[in-house]
């Protein structure tokens, strides 16, 4: 395998996840954001060149799940009215289990999309929330991007935590109907507290789960980055959409612009 270790500097928990196999799951729905998914996935697929690796990809049912969303009525914000995805173009990502018959996760990520919001406001189905809220117990981390840390939120995950979320869906997502006892951070590329990992909206995803595998591996990420050619965002609290979007509570102090980050020294 490429990417040695010896001479890094590892902590026990990086030492642990190299020698182990992580098992990787993505819960998935209809109308999901494609980079929410494949941006990240990229980095996890790099990775499991060097490290062991399992991925499976859970939903509803098994076989072909839509990006494209269902038309839907509500939305994150309430002056927009049905939404109409027929016209775009439609790529698919292939579940591999469903809510019944999912592996044990390690890891369980869950990505957002216009797709959500009629998940639970017009379907009004729980089952990827109960799915959440049972197997969280088992896994060791939970990973959200965009509003997929409604879904954490709805599930009780993030009572008592420190979480964020897509700035532009910022009203809808942080909702105290989809939880309580929640600290959402308006200022963040992404939060980590304690094993709950969240993201703001779609690309921020790609930048914490760098920061996440990079907690979990340690100094290989940044060869792999390199090697992707991708310089990361890697100031987890510079978040100009937060202004952009005029957050309630986020800090104005930012730059809008930031010179783009130099590829990592390895």
């Amino acid at each position: 395998m490429p990417y040695s270790v010896v001479g890094q500097n590892l902590t026990l928990e990086q030492q642990a996840n190299t020698n182990r196999t992580l098992h990787i799951g993505y819960v998935v729905y209809e109308g999901f954001t494609p980079l929410d998914i494949w941006g990240p996935m990229e980095l996890l697929f790099q990775l499991s060149n060097a490290r062991n690796m399992t991925l499976s990809v859970v939903s509803h049912k098994k076989g072909p799940v839509n990006a494209r969303s269902p038309p839907h009525h509500s939305g994150h914000d309430p002056e927009i009215g049905a939404a109409d995805y027929s016209h775009m173009i439609n790529p698919q990502i292939i579940a591999t289990h469903t809510f019944e018959d999912a592996p044990h996760l390690d890891v369980i990520v869950v990505p957002g999309g216009a797709g959500y919001f009629h998940l639970i406001e017009e379907a009004n189905n729980t089952i990827l929330e109960d799915f959440l809220a049972r197997r969280a117990r088992e896994a060791d981390y939970l990973v959200s991007v965009c509003i997929g840390s409604v879904a954490f939120a709805r599930a009780g995950l993030l009572a008592g935590r420190r979480a964020t979320t897509n700035k532009a869906a910022w009203t809808w997502a942080t909702n105290p109907n989809h939880g309580s006892n929640i600290t959402w951070v308006p200022s963040a590329r992404w939060v980590q507290d304690g094993n709950i990992w969240t993201s703001s909206g779609v690309a921020a995803g790609i930048d914490m789960m760098w920061a996440f595998l990079r907690h979990l591996y340690g100094p290989i990420l940044d060869k792999l980055v390199n090697s992707i050619e991708y310089a990361p965002h890697r100031d987890p609290d510079w978040d100009p959409f937060s202004v952009v979007f005029n957050v309630p509570g986020a800090s104005q102090n930012q730059t809008l612009s930031k010179d783009c980050d130099a590829p990592l020294p390895t």
